[in-house]
């Protein structure tokens, strides 16, 4: 075989023969309802795409640094101070194509072949096939709803070996919704005193969409003297409708950063330098509108939370963040369904809507509904799942 076992060892995606089934029926006219957006559905602000036209208007097509401009490294610095109550540098941020590939370079520099990385499961989908790409081996620390999806300490603790390189978190969390309290930071970084060789790779992408009675926060801001051993991501992605613009970054030791920047330099060249613009006028904006869609996802949350309790067998944590909830639907998958993935192919042929299997997220069991739709469809979309679980228990 001419190709690499690393390549090879990838996963294909378990929602590609959903997604054709669900494109085949709206074209055969049946109204789809889609739960799997993992977008926002609001459009970019209209200020930050200002900034865009005005960046193509001056000309300004051309490479930037491979770490990022130093105006929006600058902006970055000040945003992270905030959280991470400590005075951050320009030098120590990098600015990538995305929160994603800001992980994946990450893991390029920390991770040689064989290294353990410890990824908390549910956990989102590409952290395991990123570990694989870099070399390395996940080890999975399960949450449990029961716990309310909080980690365990104990749990951690004992999955950690000399082999281990990395842990990955991810808070406020995709795909439960759930933040960490800040107890669990602290009892993580604990963890990480007693293991120096251990580095923590924060995946904060959605730290702006928490609801009340959560706090936000970040372990680098509970435990300041790990920084070193922290790298913190984020973008603007989820928090400013900003996806597509493909614009995160890293806060990191300057060390970190710079062989980062090396790594950057001979993979992306840099990040998009008319997004880089568009990131700029976000940060220097007032967050009015990101308050305001972040109001409307609560509201939502509240809305399709109410209605799923109204649906017998079914178990969820309410989310806490993010525009996910995930779904317990063991009750109906350990009878007639063999998995989660073949129940949602039952969903989309007799309901009509589109919900992501919890298999990718390693969870059977669990189906993740995104509520990033309009409240008009979320009621729909729930009725219609009431009445396809219900002819399940009736069967």
């Amino acid at each position: 075989m001419p190709f690499s076992k690393k390549a090879l060892a990838l996963s294909s995606s378990k929602t590609l023969e959903l997604t054709a089934l669900a494109n085949r029926l709206k074209s055969e006219g049946k109204k789809i309802v889609a739960f799997t957006a993992g977008e926002p559905d609001f459009n970019t602000p209209e200020y930050i795409k200002t900034e865009a036209h005005k960046a193509i208007d001056n000309n300004f097509t051309r490479y930037t640094p491979s770490l990022g401009t130093d105006r929006l490294r600058e902006l970055v610095a000040e945003y992270e101070s905030k959280r991470l109550t400590r005075r951050i540098t320009k030098d120590e941020v990098f600015i990538a194509p995305g929160a994603k590939f800001a992980i994946f370079a990450t893991l390029q520099l920390l991770v040689e072949d064989d290294d353990e990385v410890i990824i908390i499961s549910p956990y989102w989908l590409s952290y395991p096939e990123m570990v694989t790409l870099a070399g390395g081996k996940t080890v999975l620390v399960e949450t449990k709803l029961e716990d309310g999806f909080q980690l365990n300490p104990e749990s951690l603790e004992s999955a950690i070996t000399r082999t281990t390189k990395a842990i990955i978190i991810n808070s406020p969390n995709n795909p439960t919704g759930v933040v960490y309290t800040k107890n669990t930071l602290r009892s993580i970084g604990e963890i990480l005193k007693k293991h120096p060789w251990v580095y923590l790779i924060s995946d904060d992408i959605y730290e702006n969409l928490i609801f009340e009675g959560a706090e936000k926060t970040t372990l680098a801001g509970c435990e300041p003297e790990l920084f070193e051993r922290c790298i913190t991501i984020n973008g603007v992605s989820k928090s400013f409708a900003m996806t597509g613009w493909r614009i995160g970054w890293g806060v990191a030791s300057k060390e970190i950063v710079d062989i980062i920047g090396k790594i950057l330099s001979h993979t992306v060249s840099s990040s998009v330098s008319i997004s880089q613009k568009a990131a700029e006028s976000a940060l220097a904006g007032n967050m009015r509108e990101v308050e305001q869609m972040r109001i409307q996802y609560e509201k939502r949350k509240k809305l399709i939370s109410s209605l799923l309790k109204g649906i017998p067998g079914v178990r969820f944590v309410e989310p806490q963040g993010t525009f996910y909830l995930f779904l317990d639907v063991s009750q109906y998958t350990k009878n007639r369904f063999k998995s989660s993935i073949e129940l949602s192919k039952y969903l989309l042929e007799e309901a009509g809507i589109v919900v992501v299997p919890g298999e990718p997220f390693g969870a059977n069991g669990f189906i993740r509904l995104s509520y990033a739709i309009s409240e008009e469809d979320i009621i729909t979309g729930c009725e219609r799942l009431k009445g396809a679980l219900s002819k399940i228990a009736e069967q």
